[in-house]
């Protein structure tokens, strides 16, 4: 039953990518010879610096890739542009593992795409890849080279910093609003360089263009969210218990329980908001069942209130402007409430423990307002006795209702 689900899971999921708009939203790129064409660039909003691009002549045009060996810039209007940048990049590692003894930077002349942040009289560039972060800058009419920031150890293996990005900031952004104990104080951290440069641009009357608000900000929503829970619940006797000698396996059945639950969602600002990181506390109403042990002549109450914290990951197919399908998957904490136990008439009651299990989802969302997705919850253990075992299993339906 769990492969057939499995399978069934990620068979949405891969029919869900095959369907799936691919989003391509209007750019341009600047060839080697200098020409500019106007196209349809998909928008992946790159975590990582690219080193190629798909794009289309047309809307229904064919699919092409463009990159490093022929174009020198790309960009996707009124959202990101990138240059290609030929020169020498510092890719020495912060990791204390592999600290070099080095204070000079190790430069190594490449081929890249950077990404840029402020374009103006003094422009600022940013290159990612992976851990790596590296920040670029260039005055007009002028070569652009690295800001240089580096780790290094010293003989007695301390973890000192080369910050002669400071310096080179200090001789080329000279204007009054720029004081030396401005620079001399700053981090070498986006947001900080960012201010600089929109400083030095409006102390010397440039205008500029600001690129590093347009996809720089992951997006918090709140959505309350009700749904229909259906449980089921076996307990099973592996061997001799106190007086009692002899196995058995006692179904519950299925029990529909209410649940309401408030989401906290964080959607990540890279991949086109794609990804995004969720927890939601919910509550879920009694499961409340009663059966006959016949081997032992009792009857037996199972009595379920709980808590359960969802926390996981999802990801969104964009179907169109209004419409995306997502799947997720979670890791689900559980907290008991009240007297959460194995009520027998005669033997002594088994108390239920915090359990916690696996759950898959697969939903819908409508106009980033209403949702309704369903979750199937994997096995979770909810005793901690010797010989005894239980197996409890969820389906939900869920619908989601964002508030904000």
């Amino acid at each position: 039953m769990r492969f057939r689900l499995l399978t069934l899971f990620f068979v949405s999921v891969l029919s869900v990518n095959c369907f799936a708009q691919i989003r391509f939203d209007k750019g341009y790129f600047i060839n080697n010879s200098g020409e500019t064409v106007d196209c349809l660039i998909r928008n992946v909003a790159w975590r990582n610096n690219p080193t190629q691009f798909q794009y289309k002549l047309a809307e229904e045009g064919q699919i092409q890739i463009a990159g490093l060996e022929s174009v020198k810039e790309f960009g996707i209007l009124g959202e990101s542009k990138y240059v290609k940048f030929v020169g020498d990049i510092d890719r020495s590692s912060e990791s204390l593992s592999d600290m070099s003894y080095d204070f000079e930077p190790s430069f190594n002349n490449e081929e890249l795409f950077l990404k840029v942040v402020i374009e103006g009289k003094a422009s600022l560039y940013e290159y990612r890849d992976g851990n790596l972060t590296r920040y670029f800058f260039g005055m007009q009419n002028s070569e652009i080279s690295q800001l240089v920031y580096k780790s290094y150890l010293t003989a007695d293996k301390r973890a000192l910093k080369n910050k002669q990005y400071k310096k080179q900031l200090q001789d080329e952004l000279k204007c009054e609003a720029i004081s030396l104990n401005t620079i001399s104080e700053l981090e070498y951290d986006k947001k900080e360089l960012v201010r600089l440069f929109i400083d030095y641009n409006d102390c010397i009357h440039a205008e500029f263009n600001d690129f590093s608000k347009k996809n720089d900000q992951g997006i918090f929503k709140y959505r309350l969210k009700p749904g229909f829970q259906s449980a089921s619940l076996s307990l099973e006797r592996t061997g001799q218990y106190q007086s009692a000698t002899q196995a058995y396996k006692l179904n519950f059945g299925s029990e529909k329980r209410f649940s309401f639950g408030i989401e906290v969602e964080y959607v990540f600002p890279f991949n086109k908001n794609k990804w995004s990181f969720f927890i939601q506390p919910t509550y879920l109403s009694p499961y409340k069942i009663e059966k006959k042990v016949e081997i032992d002549n009792e009857s037996v109450i199972a009595r379920y209130n709980s808590i359960d914290i969802p926390v996981g990951i999802r990801h969104y197919f964009f179907l169109n402007d209004e419409s995306n399908i997502f799947v997720s998957a979670s890791y689900v904490m559980n907290t008991t409430l009240g007297n959460s136990k194995f009520d027998f008439e005669q033997s002594e009651d088994l108390t239920f423990k915090r359990g916690a299990n696996l759950m898959l989802g697969l939903g819908y969302t409508y106009n980033d307002k209403y949702s309704l997705h369903f979750d199937y919850g994997f096995n979770r253990q909810l005793l901690n006795y010797l010989f005894y075992d239980t197996k409890y299993k969820t389906a939900s339906i869920v619908f989601g209702y964002k508030i904000f």
